[in-house]
């Protein structure tokens, strides 16, 4: 007897609901991070100025959220035709399970071929609910990327920073402060608070009389 799992058709991306589920979750992440990037974009004019210091590195930002969304809807919608065709094996396997069951008389047979059936329509029904919500999410991720932009005006944006944007703009980190050089700081020395510092150099009297007390505390206390 033929089945029409075995019926020669042309080959197809098999099903897997896990890489389905994952996609749609994907997604909604992917929905959600390209709409904060776009919502941070800072303001510039025609030549790329900003008040934003990193401002070109946000609009590069943008943009690879961006085509990481439109990755995205291309895996679920292959998903979804698989989601498709899967269905529309169920339901041929279905309609053949079916007809076998109709032309039995004998009630053991047509028992087992009833449970099939309703594994069948199980099956089915999951894979039905599964396509309807990739095919939610592909509307909203089309509708994130219908969204108008604004486009760095210099053409395509490009990465400064390893550590991403910061924006609005933070005042500049100020610099390492330089090692304290001996005989005390130079004049452009630009630690923390020089005028709570005191960084006259001990005289050598002055150390003996360190070094004597401290060893006498150390001999009292053992």
């Amino acid at each position: 007897m033929i089945s029409p799992t075995n019926i020669s058709s042309p080959k197809r991306r098999n099903f897997d609901a896990g890489e389905c589920k994952t996609r749609i979750a994907e997604g909604g992440r992917r929905i959600t991070e390209c709409r904060e990037k776009k919502r941070r974009l800072p303001h510039v004019d025609a030549e790329g100025r900003s008040a934003c210091d990193d401002a070109e590195d946000s609009f590069a930002d943008a943009e690879e959220a961006e085509q990481k969304l439109r990755v995205c809807l291309t895996a679920i919608e292959e998903c979804i035709s698989s989601a498709s065709a899967e269905i529309e094996q169920l339901r041929q396997n279905g309609d053949f399970v079916e007809r076998g069951r109709s032309s039995l008389h004998n009630p053991e047979p047509k028992a087992e071929l009833s449970d099939a059936e309703r594994r069948i329509r199980v099956q089915y029904n999951e894979v039905v609910g599964l396509r309807t919500r990739m095919e939610e999410i592909v509307l909203r991720i089309r509708e994130v990327l219908s969204e108008p932009t604004p486009r760095w005006p210099l053409g395509k944006p490009k990465k400064h920073s390893r550590f991403g944007p910061i924006c609005p703009p933070t005042s500049p980190s100020p610099a390492f402060p330089p090692a304290i050089p001996p005989g005390g700081p130079h004049p452009g020395w630009n630690g923390p608070d020089n005028s709570t510092l005191v960084f006259s150099p001990r005289l050598p009297g002055e150390i003996a009389s360190l070094a004597s007390e401290k060893g006498g505390s150390d001999a009292s206390n053992p």
